[in-house]
């Protein structure tokens, strides 16, 4: 395969779903041995100063293919609804071979044209959203390299793949967040070990060498802040000192060996 825009030739199997459908391209134009999969003879689109996405959207949308957004469904049946009521006002005006009133259809043409972009503008693919634009020639590129991304294929197999050079390229065509929410492998998560023991028991110490905590002390700081210092008093035990902070109105611990 030769990438016009890289300048080199690829070698790249065919994937198994797409040969039947290109072998009847490919025979519908003559069994060409040479050029473009694709050829433009002429027109704009062989200068790229246009685009045919809109067509693209467009027969998505004739073939009811849809992505919904908030609203798509009540919009769409709106929708429906003027189109059967042409269709039916339509048919009626046939059967009593009575040609509709000109200014009837076109104000029903209005309507339907109306409700129509009211409900592709709650789909997906024919408005896009704040994060994400309409749908494009480019998306299935950006699809496929996120779909490479989201198989675990390594990043030097994935940019052969989609002829790029620059892993800087490469990354702004993956969106993983399409594919929901990402979750982190178990591989990569600490282990839980057993804790080792401590080097006393605290467990084992009596009811009565336990004493409640009571203030020991104010320390007054430079700001004027006042903390006051609790300790719990044991026998052999690490002390605990606890302090009261009137500023930042927190506890903070620490621990000392007597």
């Amino acid at each position: 395969m030769s990438r016009p825009k890289t300048k080199r030739i690829d070698r790249l199997a065919l994937p198994a779903v797409l040969v039947p459908l290109l072998r009847v391209w490919w025979e519908g134009q003559g069994t060409p041995t040479t050029g473009p999969v694709f050829p433009v003879p002429a027109g704009l689109r062989k200068q790229g100063k246009t685009s045919y996405a809109w067509h693209l959207r467009d027969a998505l949308w004739k073939a009811g293919i849809v992505r919904p957004l908030d609203g798509f469904e009540h919009a769409h049946a709106a929708w429906r609804a003027f189109v059967e009521a042409d269709e039916a006002r339509t048919a009626e005006a046939k059967s009593a071979k009575k040609a509709r009133p000109w200014a009837e259809r076109r104000a029903a043409q209005v309507a339907i044209e109306a409700a129509e972009e009211k409900a592709r503008a709650c789909c997906l693919i024919q408005s896009g959203s704040s994060e994400l634009k309409p749908l494009d020639f480019h998306s299935f590129r950006r699809q496929f390299n996120t779909a490479l991304a989201a198989s675990g294929l390594n990043v030097q197999q994935a940019m052969a793949l989609a002829g790029h050079k620059s892993t800087t390229t490469h990354m702004a065509y993956v969106q993983l967040a399409q594919h929901g929410a990402l979750e982190t492998p178990s591989a990569a998560m600490p282990t839980r070990v057993q804790a080792a023991p401590l080097p006393f028991a605290l467990a084992s110490r009596s009811k009565t060498a336990r004493k409640s905590a009571r203030p020991s002390r104010r320390v007054w700081n430079r700001g004027g802040s006042c903390r006051v210092i609790f300790s719990t008093i044991t026998s052999g035990c690490a002390d605990t000192h606890f302090a009261w902070s009137k500023t930042t109105r927190g506890p903070m611990a620490g621990f000392a060996f007597k």
